[in-house]
Formats: structure tokens, C-alpha cells, sequence
């Protein structure tokens, strides 16, 4: 009964072995689908967090641009000032496509409520329970 019971276990971790090398190789395989798209995902959070660290040479640039070209400097900035507002519109609802939750309202609403917990501020520090100020941040609008 015991020898009967051990080689049952022994032909399910075999069984089970079996499975995962299998699911291993396929895990494999989708995974090469999704190098590069991630990988331009990677150099554009790069990008991004470069920018955001040298802002104020770009900001300086960009005022040597608007004293030297100021027609060229204006179109650009009407640009990315329209670019600027629709990603702030867009994040939310890419944030909540991403994680495959349908928003039941702006996301941007839900998330401070459920960083923070319902006694969170709008943009600044949450009130204790004491009625003090702690020292916890909003994070839905920090930008990184």
C-alpha cells in the first residue's frame, strides 16, 4: 500500500514537472513577442525621466529659442501645449485600460480615495487621526 502510494506521487511529480517545462517553453516563446515593445517602453521612461531631470536647461533652451526664432518658438509651444493637455486628459483612462479595470468614474477620483483612505486631501497631507497633518502625500498627482 505505501510502495503503491509513493509511486503515485512519484508519476504525479513527474506528471507535474512535465507541465511546467512545458509551460516554461511557452512562456519563452511569447515572451521574445514582447522584447521590443517593452524595450521601447524602457528608452521612452528613460527619455522621460531625463527630461524631467534636466527641465531647467530645456526651459533655458527653450527661451533661447522664443528670443531667437519667436514665430518657430510659439508654433512649438501651441504644440505641446495641446499635446500636454490631452495626455492629462488621456492618463487616467490609460492608466485604468492598463489594468484592465473599467472605470466606474474618472480614475483620477477613485485613486487618491484609495491610495490615501477616505480622509485624504485633495493635493497635499492627510490628516491623522489626532487631527494633525502627517506627513503622507497624494500620489495620484505627482508626475513620476
Amino acid at each position: 500500500m505505501a510502495g503503491e502510494a509513493a509511486r503515485h506521487l512519484q508519476a504525479r511529480k513527474d506528471r507535474l514537472l512535465a507541465r511546467s517545462a512545458a509551460l516554461r517553453g511557452t512562456l519563452v516563446r511569447e515572451a521574445v513577442a514582447w522584447e521590443r515593445p517593452l524595450g521601447v517602453a524602457d528608452g521612452a521612461l528613460v527619455v522621460a525621466r531625463w527630461v524631467h531631470a534636466q527641465r531647467w536647461w530645456l526651459l533655458g533652451a527653450g527661451a533661447l529659442l522664443l528670443a531667437t526664432r519667436p514665430r518657430r518658438a510659439l508654433r512649438w509651444l501651441r504644440r505641446g501645449w495641446w499635446l500636454w493637455r490631452v495626455s492629462r486628459r488621456l492618463r487616467p483612462w490609460v492608466a485604468a485600460a492598463l489594468s484592465l479595470r473599467p472605470p466606474t468614474r474618472p480614475p483620477h477620483r477613485q485613486r487618491s480615495r484609495q491610495r490615501l483612505g477616505p480622509e485624504a486631501c485633495h493635493r497635499g497631507a492627510v490628516k491623522s487621526q489626532a487631527g494633525q497633518p502627517s506627513v503622507a502625500k497624494c500620489t495620484t498627482h505627482s508626475p513620476f
